[in-house]
């Protein structure tokens, strides 16, 4: 392969932002190896499909659906883990089922850990812009210079925006994680070698159980 392919397979693969392929990759038709590019960045090859099979026409080269996803499931072996899982989780991002003929306990066990991370760093954001909301309201009781005041509420709808938007950000992930919680529970359970009675409580009220029998915080 010429050097300018194995640059641009590498900057797919980085940025995952590819969503068609190059006039090169086309002629290349490695479809095996482009599968395998995008299942190891955690992409539905069904997704690509159209776009590809359209550019690639363009070129008068046909586009070999099978040998690209038979590569897919190949990276898909290769994404599939704990640590891509927390990323994702971490992220704040939904999970779309990517994994699920792929070691998907072990891929959901990080995510439900980068979920919980996700929850705990939304939650502060919202705590830090209702302390910044609530220092410049105060500050409105002080000021009496009508530049300052029009300044100051400037400043306080913009907060009020980025408030909104890190509570919207914060619920979303909220919900994630009560979606994905009981693999958190399993994990910290056995690792914890805790009883059945407790494990079960778990299940029933969340995490928060379990992290207190065990001496945790939930955001750690």
């Amino acid at each position: 392969m010429c050097a300018r392919y194995y640059l641009m397979m590498l900057f797919c693969l980085s940025f995952t932002a590819c969503t068609t392929l190059s006039k090169e990759e086309c002629l290349q038709s490695d479809w095996y190896g482009i599968g395998q590019r995008d299942g190891a960045a955690g992409i539905q090859g069904q997704s690509r499909l159209s776009n590809y099979q359209q550019t690639c026409e363009q070129h008068n080269i046909a586009f070999d659906s099978a040998q690209y996803l038979a590569g897919v499931e190949l990276g898909l072996q290769t994404y599939c883990n704990k640590d891509q899982g927390f990323s994702l989780g971490s992220s704040g991002k939904a999970y779309d089922g990517i994994c699920q003929n792929h070691e998907e306990k072990t891929f959901l066990h990080g995510y439900a850990n980068g979920l919980a991370q996700a929850r705990c760093r939304t939650r502060q954001e919202v705590d830090n812009y209702e302390q910044v909301l609530k220092e410049l309201r105060s500050r409105s009781f002080t000021v009496t210079d009508a530049k300052a005041r029009k300044q100051l509420e400037a400043d306080i709808n913009d907060t009020k925006s980025q408030l909104l938007d890190a509570r919207n950000e914060a619920a979303k992930v909220d919900s994630l994680y009560s979606q994905y919680s009981e693999y958190r529970v399993v994990e910290v359970a056995e690792a914890g070698n805790i009883s059945d009675e407790i494990t079960e409580a778990a299940f029933d009220l969340g995490f928060a159980v379990l992290s207190e029998k065990l001496g945790m915080d939930e955001c750690q």
